[in-house]
This record gives C-alpha cells, structure tokens and sequence, in this order.
C-alpha cells in the first residue's frame, strides 16, 4: 500500500505514526500542504494521513474522500490528550479517525483499552446527588476549530442566543466557563454571555446540574461523571445527549451500558505516540481502511 503524508512539518506524534505505517509495509511519501489541491490528486495513492482538519488538510480528506481515497486524521485526543504542554509526551493520548474528528471504530471494541485508563464512569446514578440550584454551565469552545466550524463571532453568537434560551426555560442560575485557549469572550473587548465560573474543569462538573457545549469533549467528560449534556446534533457523542435545551427540566442520561460501549469503543480511536511508533495503531487503522473501502468500491479515480 503507498500513503501521502501532508504535512510541512511533521511533529513528533505524527512522525510516529508515519513509521508505524511503514513498520507494517506501507509506503510512506511525505508530500507539503501545497500538493493538497485537485490539481496534485495522486491517484495511485491507498489513503492519506493529515493531522487536523484545518486550513487545506479539510479540503484534502474531502478532495481524496470523492475520489474514493480515504483519510486518516490525526489530532488531540478524549482522555489523558496530549495538549500544548504534553505534546512530547509518550504517555498521552491522540485520537486517530478516519475521514474526519471524532470517528469510532466500526464495530465494537473489547473493554481492555478503556479499562487500563483508570476513569471511574460515575454514570447516571449520579444525578440523584444534585442540590437545587446548582447551575447550567455553558463551556465555550475556540473559534476556528474544525469541529465546529464556527469563528469568533459564531462561538459568542452561540453562546448569547443559548444563555438567553436557558434563562427563558429554567431558574437554575447559568454560568460560562470559556475554553482555556481561546481570547473571547473576555473582559477586555466584549461582555461575558453569563458569570464566568471561575474554577476548574473538574469542579465545573461536581457542580454542574447539566452541561451545554455546541460539540466539545468537555461533554463527553460530563457524560462520564453522570452530567447531562446538550449538544448539537453532529456532536460525535450527541446520541447519548440532548440536543433540544427544552428538556433542561428533565433531561436524558443514557443507561450506564449503553455510555460504557461507546466509551469502550472510543478507547479504539485513540493511541500512545509508542502505540503509533510501533506499529499498532496503523494495524488497528488499516483493518478500518479495508472495511471502508470494501463498503465504497464504486469510487473510480
């Protein structure tokens, strides 16, 4: 098999799964984000790895996707992420999809991988434990991320129209917890949409009577710890949510099975910069790149 690898400069973690690949016999070409166009399709290509969605690497799964080439995106991962401080790391986590973000594996997945997390799934039961008065939290997400497709003024659009639905709907105070690395809304140059709840991501959930988020792994979180979510409906985890904030006063929570197969297979879409290295995440992926394919042989280059 041959793989186009776009990127100008490949950082650690996708260096790593390029030689993965090729520890499992697939020819790796690094090209530069200037061949990602119509003009420069390689057809002789079996699939291409990006990292993110963003800027021309969007394009280039949608260009090689219509052509029957399929894509495999490389990006943060869902829990114990690698982030800007631990992107070096060899212990956290990067999601590995195909096509796009937030992909699951096409079948279930055995519970090994979750399980050697460690994350205690609180699930629905924790509801019963709720005071009254303990808000909604709305968590901001950044402008420009390809999961959302929304750019600053969409993100504070959002967040304004979804703070005054809830306020119409419930007397449960409602509060904003913007993301960590984004500028807006901030004091400096615009009005917060709701007071800001000011401490950490973990107490935000212990408080949280429900979570509103456009499609932000902070709501897969909430879900873990038996935190009803909101959502939008292309949320990767939007079936075990809301997605219309006129159930606030009652919303749904998935039963804890239901919640621990999907987490079981989210642990499958996600590996270690080792588990990428040597080879058996690109095992893991390759198997998908079959099914998909076998499912789109119509495609003709």
């Amino acid at each position: 098999m041959r793989a186009g690898l776009f990127c100008e400069n490949p950082g650690r973690a996708l260096s790593c799964l390029g030689e993965g690949f090729k520890r499992c016999g697939v020819s790796v070409a690094v090209r530069t984000p200037d061949a990602l166009t119509p003009q420069c399709f390689e057809p002789d290509l079996d699939f291409i790895i990006v990292p993110g969605m963003r800027y021309a690497y969007g394009n280039a799964v949608r260009i090689y996707g219509e052509r029957g080439v399929p894509a495999v995106v490389l990006d943060l991962g869902y829990f114990r992420r690698a982030d800007p401080e631990t992107l070096e790391s060899e212990d956290h986590y990067w999601q590995l999809g195909l096509n796009g973000l937030n992909w699951l594996p096409s079948r279930q997945t055995p519970p090994d991988r979750f399980d050697r997390l460690l994350i205690t799934v609180t699930g629905p039961q924790r509801r019963t434990g709720l005071k009254r008065g303990d808000p909604v939290i709305l968590f901001g997400q950044l402008p420009g991320d390809a999961a959302h497709g929304l750019d600053e003024a969409g993100v504070t659009a959002w967040a304004n129209e979804t703070v005054a639905t809830l306020r119409a709907l419930t007397d449960a105070p409602v509060l904003w917890r913007p993301h960590p690395y984004a500028v807006m809304p901030n004091s400096s140059n615009r009005a917060d949409p709701a007071p800001r709840h000011e401490g950490s991501l973990a107490r935000a959930l212990r408080e949280a009577s429900a979570v509103v988020t456009i499609n932000s792994t902070a709501g897969l979180k909430a879900l873990v710890r038996g935190v009803p979510v909101f959502c939008r409906p292309d949320a990767f985890y939007a079936y075990l949510a809301n997605t219309d904030l006129a159930a606030i006063a009652s919303p749904y929570m998935p039963d804890a099975q239901t919640l621990r197969l999907f987490l079981d297979r989210l642990a499958y879409a996600q590996w270690t910069m080792p588990e990428m290295r040597d080879g058996t995440a690109s095992r893991h992926i390759l198997r998908e790149i079959n099914v998909w394919k076998s499912q789109n042989s119509h495609f003709r280059r």
